[in-house]
């Protein structure tokens, strides 16, 4: 017995060199810490950090944990599968800020994501507009309506978050330069049509504006009886440059101090060129398109429907032609100093964090089943045709 009994012994030692033991799998997580961008400012313990989990083109879970006294926090047993990846985020005095976004294909099994949060003030006393560039991307006489397109830079030259909640909102308001009779409004990126909010005093998109720059770009309509466009906007910050393009021919822009800077071309079309400068805050900003047609005068614009995307991407050819290179040394200080823009991966991690901050919004009672169903389908569209520019292999650019 005791014979067969060794037997056994030496038969499981050589099955053990045969098949050594299987190593543990490794524990995949995401850690970070809290950081404060003001300077003096600290990071509460216990603030809450929210992990979204994203599978491929869905939101599938809403992870959380606390900070400890560091502002550290850590999640661990994450599933590494092919097409998951996590956002770590926190939402601090209004405004909601956002770590990198994670995944564990041929990397370490634990990544960091750490995150800047910023003290809030509602002073707008450091707060600015650089640049309001207004264009005419279309005239349809037959309808009586112009397709305007703007793009936006905001300027936060202090060292705390801009946040706004008039009226007692929950969340942070960002004034926008719309007229008030404008009609379909359509955000090129960056901020949701369920975002675009407006109050007695005007139109405004639901965020907070961190310290840096921040560019928005928006389509609207305008409604026009006869051969002039009375337009009114009151800039809720100071306005360093204001640029007015019109198509070349007979249109033409004039009040609100333009002056005009001769033509420009933008993707094959001619535009006259109105630039104002040094406009106050508050007060309105009045001035007239000229020398609308009337049915059969203009030929419409062979592309107008893309037309707002060429005006984004020429922007920096419009400021080239005059001279205008503080924008580019100003872009050029900007990604030295934060690093690159914004790329469809971390278009794709703010879609994410914005679904999951939906869901449980909706699980508290603050946003109506109707409402919900509408706004979480948005996002999904939006986010599954990220999903795809990202899996065709489109970036940053």
């Amino acid at each position: 017995m005791t014979r067969l009994f060794a037997i056994l012994l030496a038969l499981l030692a050589v099955g053990a060199t045969l098949y050594p033991a299987r190593a543990d799998q490794p524990d995949y997580g995401v850690v970070g810490q809290i950081q404060n961008g003001t300077p003096g400012g600290t990071v509460p313990e216990g603030l809450e950090v929210r992990l979204s989990v994203f599978q491929n083109d869905q939101v599938v879970d809403t992870l959380t944990t606390r900070t400890d006294a560091g502002g550290n926090f850590a999640f661990s047993g994450l599933k590494a599968d092919p097409g998951y990846s996590y956002v770590p985020w926190v939402w601090y005095q209004g405004a909601s800020y956002f770590g990198r976004q994670v995944s564990f294909v041929n990397v370490d099994p634990v990544q960091r994501a750490d995150i800047t949060i910023y003290e809030a003030t509602d002073s707008a006393e450091q707060v600015a507009t650089q640049l309001l560039s207004i264009a005419v991307a279309d005239v349809n006489p037959e309808e009586n309506q112009v397709v305007v397109f703007s793009l936006v830079t905001f300027s936060n030259r202090d060292d705390r978050a801009y946040v706004s909640r008039p009226m007692g909102m929950d969340v942070g308001f960002l004034p926008l330069p719309i007229p008030a009779d404008a009609r379909n409004i359509v955000f090129h990126g960056g901020p949701r049509p369920e975002d675009l909010l407006r109050t007695p005093q005007g139109y405004g998109v639901a965020m907070s504006l961190p310290p840096g720059d921040l560019d928005l770009a928006f389509a609207y309509l305008l409604p026009y009886n006869g051969g002039r466009l009375p337009v009114s906007v009151t800039p809720a910050f100071p306005v360093e440059r204001l640029l007015l393009l019109v198509p070349k021919g007979t249109m033409g822009a004039e009040g609100a101090g333009l002056t005009p800077h001769g033509q420009v071309d933008i993707q094959n079309q001619t535009f006259n060129l109105y630039v104002a400068t040094g406009l106050p805050a508050g007060k309105p900003v009045e001035f007239s398109f000229t020398g609308l047609p009337e049915p059969g005068l203009l030929a419409r614009l062979a592309s107008s429907r893309i037309l707002p995307l060429l005006v984004v991407g020429g922007v920096g050819v419009v400021l080239a032609g005059l001279g205008v290179v503080w924008a580019r040394r100003r872009r050029d200080r900007r990604a030295a100093a934060t690093g690159p823009p914004e790329d469809l991966a971390g278009r794709r991690a703010r879609l994410v964090a914005a679904i999951a901050d939906l869901d449980d919004r909706y699980e508290r009672g603050e946003v109506g089943p109707a409402e919900y169903a509408e706004r979480r389908a948005a996002l999904k569209a939006e986010l599954l045709a990220v999903t795809r520019q990202l899996a065709a292999g489109e970036g940053s650019g």
